[in-house]
């Protein structure tokens, strides 16, 4: 039924949950592809990162810093961001081959992202954690939220 299939994912335990049922519906069908998407702004740099002199420039404004150091923190932060997003989906998060885990680096707003990513891959259903890292308790997150105003495809919220 769905063929492609969008979890974003945080880390979350409702998150983990959204990836593995997507599992499950990707089971059901041979062809299909699972995207996990890791949404991180493009505007945080991490206060321990440092420039190629050694200079730190956590903290500062990325519109002061070089276009190549920014670059390389932000490649080191995407390979960080994927090792630990590996590590949270487990050993055997890819064991059937249809897995693909991408970390996109965005000005906009998670929930726009999400959908902009979806629209983009073609897929035709998005599932997601209720609420993700920072969410209220018991409540629905706003990520998850502005993803189900926005998204023209199906969206499954779990938890």
């Amino acid at each position: 039924m769905f063929k492609n299939i969008v979890v974003p994912f945080d880390g979350s335990d409702h998150a983990l949950a959204a990836f593995h049922l997507a599992q499950e519906f990707a089971a059901a069908e041979p062809d299909a592809k699972i995207h996990v998407i890791e949404i991180e702004n493009a505007a945080y740099i991490d206060p321990s990162s440092t420039s190629d002199e050694g200079i730190p420039v956590g903290g500062v404004p990325v519109e002061m810093i070089d276009y190549d150091t920014y670059r390389k923190i932000m490649k080191s932060r995407v390979e960080k961001i994927r090792h630990e997003a590996e590590e949270d989906l487990g050993p055997d998060y890819n064991k059937d081959g249809n897995v693909d885990i991408e970390i996109v680096i965005s000005a906009s707003a998670p929930g726009k992202s999400i959908v902009e990513f979806a629209e983009k891959k073609g897929a035709d259903l998005i599932i997601m954690g209720r609420r993700g890292l920072g969410a209220f308790r018991g409540m629905i997150g706003s990520v998850s939220m502005s993803v189900l105003h926005e998204a023209e495809i199906p969206v499954l919220t779990v938890k």
